[in-house]
């Protein structure tokens, strides 16, 4: 069976908990956690750092000279009260007696280094003085319980001692309830007792909780980028040898993007200084409308110096979706992006509609509104809020449904639009310093542009 095959029973089984046994429970599960990886970035930012303790440096150092050729935790659960539970995965049916002791003496060695990496370099640098409890187990989905039995009896006593000891047993007791095995992930009382075994109580007992902002900075240490998404990012991505560039959300940007459309469209107008991914959540919102079966989408250019914002959306949406919609088997419309730019249609010291321009905007919405379905797509990026304001009216009225994400930092939404509004204000992408140089601008003084929030993760 594959690793792939392998983890797909541990997710499942995982899920079970998470459903059946501990549903009332906080924490966050992952596989193929690289623990290594965060031992050899710290041991290089101990050595350039100047400031730091050398104790600190001496700990990184110690902590990788651990053969990382398998720097993987094969499951890591971050549990709100119980702190961490480190797991191997190991494969073998039992058939092979003396190939599945070689397997648990070096599921052993990976346990004992995955836990040096935990505790000599990330708690001291996440946790601070707290107190965080580090479990280990062992987890055989190809295995029965006897079998593991009988094969712990055929280990050398010293490797039965660390077992003990790893996963954390008085000497002689039954080590096998501190592993998963096949029968226990089939039955719902053995894989209730396995998790009440491996996340134990502290010495405090059953009240004792991880810091709050503790098992916060951890999970953001492991899970974070939480949500990750591709695109075209032309040259960025190129440099690393592949056409998309992964960028990662925060939470906020995600319930943007889900959050329920109103009974009257899909429309949404961000509000928010820049670097809070305002122009992402424009190309991921096309990028869905797209996969919804829309062939086409507007993008509205409302002001003269917006010509570069708005060739940006129009290369990087094209680009996103066709690479999007390589390899796929099902077939979809010829997508297009139009650009439409309004800004010459208004008068640019009243800022008024010119008559030219009145009778092109009702040109535009004539034409957009003989789509066969009605509907019509409209995204705008450094957008002017009296001009979409303008335009949905228009399309309304002529009894589309309108499908408008827009996006502005010095926005003025009338009366009309300001319930469609939704802040971001968490810097995605900036630098600190750059945050603390846009901060000086007098939109941001004095309320016109909505302040930066801190970023809900450490940076």
């Amino acid at each position: 069976m594959s690793i792939d095959d392998i983890l797909k029973r541990v997710h499942y089984t995982m899920n079970t908990i998470i459903k059946e046994i501990a549903h009332s429970e906080t924490m966050v599960i992952m596989t193929e956690v690289r623990c290594g990886l965060y031992a050899s970035l710290y041991a290089g930012a101990a050595d350039m750092n100047n400031n730091t303790h050398s104790a600190e440096i001496s700990q990184a150092s110690r902590v990788t000279k651990w053969d990382m050729k398998r720097d993987l935790a094969d499951l890591l659960v971050i549990h709100r009260d119980r702190g961490l539970l480190l797991g191997a995965v190991i494969r073998k049916t039992g058939s092979d007696v003396r190939a599945l002791c070689d397997d648990i003496k070096n599921a052993l060695d990976y346990l004992d280094q995955a836990e040096a990496v935990v505790n000599d370099v990330i708690l001291p640098r996440v946790a601070g003085g707290s107190i965080v409890a580090v479990n280990k187990t062992i987890l055989l989905p190809n295995l029965e319980r006897a079998n593991l039995q009988s094969t712990i009896h055929s280990l050398k006593p010293e490797v039965r001692e660390r077992l003990e000891r790893c996963v954390g047993v008085q000497p002689g007791h039954d080590v096998t309830r501190l592993c998963l095995t096949k029968d226990d992930m089939a039955d719902e009382q053995r894989l209730k007792e396995w998790w009440t075994a491996c996340l134990k109580h502290d010495t405090q007992g059953d009240t004792a909780r991880v810091a709050e902002e503790v098992y916060k900075a951890l999970v953001a240490r492991f899970a974070v980028p939480l949500t990750t998404v591709e695109m075209w990012l032309g040259a960025v991505g190129e440099e690393h040898g592949r056409d998309l560039t992964r960028i990662a959300l925060f939470p906020r940007q995600v319930e943007l993007l889900e959050d329920t459309p109103d009974d009257d469209g899909d429309v949404r107008i961000l509000h928010g200084g820049p670097g809070t991914a305002k122009t992402i959540l424009l190309l991921l919102r096309s990028v869905s409308w797209s996969r919804d079966g829309c062939d086409r989408v507007f993008n509205i250019q409302t002001e003269e110096d917006g010509q570069a914002a708005a060739y940006l959306v129009s290369h990087q949406l094209r680009e996103t979706v066709a690479r999007a919609r390589q390899g796929d088997t099902v077939a979809r419309p010829d997508f297009t992006v139009q650009h439409v730019n309004m800004a010459p249609w208004r008068d640019k010291y009243t800022k008024d509609w010119t008559e030219e321009g009145r009778l092109a905007v009702a040109a535009w919405c004539d034409d957009a509104a003989r789509s066969e379905d009605r509907k019509v797509h409209i995204i705008a990026d450094e957008a002017n809020g009296h001009i979409i304001s303008h335009m949905y009216s228009e399309l309304k009225g002529r009894g589309c449904t309108v499908k408008l994400w827009a996006a502005g930092v010095g926005l003025e939404i009338p009366d009309d639009m300001t319930r469609y509004v939704r802040e971001i204000t968490a810097p995605l992408r900036c630098p600190p310093c750059v945050v603390r140089e846009v901060e000086q601008a007098e939109h941001m003084k004095d309320g016109r542009v909505p302040r930066y929030t801190k970023p809900p993760v450490p940076k």
